[in-house]
């Protein structure tokens, strides 16, 4: 990774605002957007009322231009970054509504810009010291990109700088990264019982967003290289290692050097076969919102191996995994045959077993991109059979909050969770509606910008 840790680009390539005059806004209807515009807004209730005020105290800042952060690790900054984006793409969207979340969409906007700026403001390219040049750090940066960039021309010029540099800095920290493989070529294990999935997933988010960002910046190619690697080798399976296909000009045999998903499709992480990890594809998947939103074509790439990902959850005996549940599946079923909310975890998980929403995304995305086409039962079906599991859970509460205590997530940021994968399937749902998502295996470099050297075959 690139030892020049926390440095911005020493050019200025602008950023390039979202062209909102082009897209329709227009509220998406349906069962599955009303569902989660429904899931959406409760968690905006509670966002810009108890978290706001009850959680992290933002209130006592009400006076100030930025917010300060409580420390720079995950726990510090990711439920922020999480709940900025939440907030600015519904607003962005035009489905906050005020009358349920009880705060005017004004003041909710004015929550949202301070969020966003105060963290990136925070992040060590702007602040000494600051959070960033972490393993997960991208992931985080990522969701200030996209916020920020939702209300760009919103923003000061210092506070543009901010969003701006630490977007880039966290980009450029890849540029000379070596990719990490669970398996290598010849099937040796790397990282016993941790697949790289996930975390090369969520490394391409900082590429892609900067790519469509700032299709002009010096270092697009060098960015959109390393983007391509890391998304073609996320849920690279082991005999993609021998295929000689070209993915928008990647050989897959020449490049790849290992895998991060077993040949059935599942994923190896925290020494189990673990679903929740699984569904990650769909933070590979998101990409194609970056690219949709810059009006942009999406690579090939961004959708590789989604298809096998997904007749794993749905078509995948589990007889060799746990011989419990031969004739079972990682997605149950009814005793119908019909979709169920109902996850089987072949050896277990240590996150428990009340997670739906990160298996609606991957559903959402199966649905609206045909990965399920081949299937016997349909990713629609699924992402119903979740909603009213989904919102029966988060009418417990009257503030809005998704869990109680007493429920099995152990994840301390576990409802800032939630309202990410919620906005992310609203989002998926509304680019691809509205035919922002468009894929392309075409090259995705440009001939007047630089060029990695000996990297392309």
């Amino acid at each position: 990774m690139n030892k020049n840790t926390c440095l911005p680009s020493l050019t200025d390539s602008s950023v390039v605002p979202i062209d909102w005059n082009s897209m329709n806004k227009k509220t998406l209807t349906g069962e599955m957007a009303e569902g989660i515009i429904h899931i959406l807004n409760n968690g905006n209730r509670y966002i810009v009322n108890d978290w706001w005020n009850k959680v992290w105290n933002f209130n006592d800042y009400n006076h100030k231009e930025y917010l300060t952060m409580k420390g720079n690790k995950e726990h510090n900054i990711r439920p922020l970054t999480h709940m900025a984006l939440a907030l600015s793409a519904s607003i962005a969207l035009d489905i906050y509504d005020e009358k349920r979340t009880g705060v005017p969409v004004k003041e909710a906007k004015e929550m949202a810009l301070k969020l966003i700026k105060s963290v990136a403001k925070h992040h060590c390219s702007n602040t000494p010291e600051g959070w960033g040049n972490a393993w997960q750090s991208a992931y985080w940066a990522a969701d200030i990109a996209l916020a920020g960039w939702f209300f760009w021309n919103d923003f000061s010029k210092v506070d543009q700088k901010y969003i701006q540099n630490c977007t880039v800095a966290e980009a450029n920290r890849f540029i000379d990264y070596t990719v990490p493989y669970y398996m290598d070529r010849n099937g040796g294990i790397m990282f016993p019982g941790d697949s790289k999935a996930e975390e090369n997933a969520w490394n391409s988010n900082i590429l892609a967003a900067s790519c469509a960002m700032m299709p002009n910046h010096e270092n697009y190619s060098l960015w959109m290289y390393k983007n391509m690697e890391l998304m073609l080798s996320a849920f690279a399976r082991p005999s993609d290692t021998l295929r000689d296909i070209e993915i928008n000009g990647f050989k897959l045999n020449e490049l790849l050097k290992g895998s991060n998903i077993n040949e059935d499709g599942t994923v190896v992480n925290h020494s189990i076969i673990h679903p929740d990890y699984q569904a990650t594809m769909a933070v590979e998947l998101l990409n194609g919102v970056f690219f949709a939103f810059g009006n942009q074509k999406v690579p090939q790439a961004v959708i590789f191996n989604g298809d096998a990902i997904y007749e794993s959850f749905v078509n995948l005996d589990l007889k060799d995994l746990n011989k419990d549940m031969a004739g079972q599946y990682i997605y149950k079923r009814k005793h119908d045959g019909s979709a169920s909310h109902e996850i089987n975890y072949p050896n277990g998980t240590d996150w428990g077993t009340d997670r739906q929403i990160c298996f609606f995304l991957m559903d959402v995305y199966a649905d609206m991109l045909k990965l399920d086409k081949n299937l016997p039962l349909k990713a629609k079906d699924f992402a119903l059979a979740r909603l009213p599991v989904m919102k029966a859970m988060q009418s417990r509460t009257e503030n809005g909050q998704y869990y109680l205590s007493s429920d099995s997530d152990r994840y301390r940021s576990r409802e800032e969770w939630v309202m990410w994968h919620a906005i992310h399937s609203y989002m998926a749902l509304w680019v691809i509606e509205n035919g922002m998502y468009n894929i392309t295996n075409e090259s995705p470099f440009k001939p007047d910008l630089p060029f990695p050297e000996n990297t392309l075959t």
